[in-house]
């Protein structure tokens, strides 16, 4: 049996059996969009303003992107020498992760390349999961060392 189609018709036939008064609210012109009525009932999620930063962020170019982080500070935070790049439960520090995100834009360099320049093996995805906004995983003291001078060297 194929999946139902999940689009607007589908669910303005749920707004309209299991909402009717946002449904009817919605044909008053109550609401500006169908997507509005849509949040409204619950059928559908607002878009956090964090994923939209995200998803812009991902579209955004070179330029834009240098651009934006030295708009939030990110160029005078490169000039900070860091004692340490992790925290006492050793995950990478907020302001560790934007300098080497800034440092791998500027360069454009990867995780691997890091890894290589630091030392360790290139398919070592230590650093890479370590940089991730959710799940991060903490880092191995060694590594921590190496990449707290690789950082204060760029």
């Amino acid at each position: 049996m194929p999946k139902q189609k999940r689009d607007n018709t589908y669910y303005l036939e749920r707004l309209k059996i299991d909402f009717p008064i946002i449904y009817t609210d919605y044909l008053s012109g109550k609401y500006s969009s169908v997507r509005e009525a849509f949040i409204a009932a619950g059928l559908v999620k607002a878009t956090s303003e964090l994923n939209l930063l995200k998803r812009t962020w991902k579209r955004a170019n070179r330029k834009e992107r240098s651009e934006f982080l030295n708009w939030i500070g990110a160029g005078a935070l490169a000039k900070v020498k860091m004692t340490s790049i992790v925290d006492a439960n050793n995950f990478l520090l907020p302001a560790a992760r934007i300098k080497i995100m800034r440092i791998m834009h500027v360069r454009s360099i990867t995780n691997g390349q890091i890894m290589t320049e630091i030392g360790f093996k290139v398919l070592d995805a230590s650093l890479g999961m370590a940089m991730r906004d959710s799940k991060a995983t903490k880092i191995r003291l060694a590594l921590a060392k190496a990449l707290t001078d690789w950082v204060n060297k760029h």
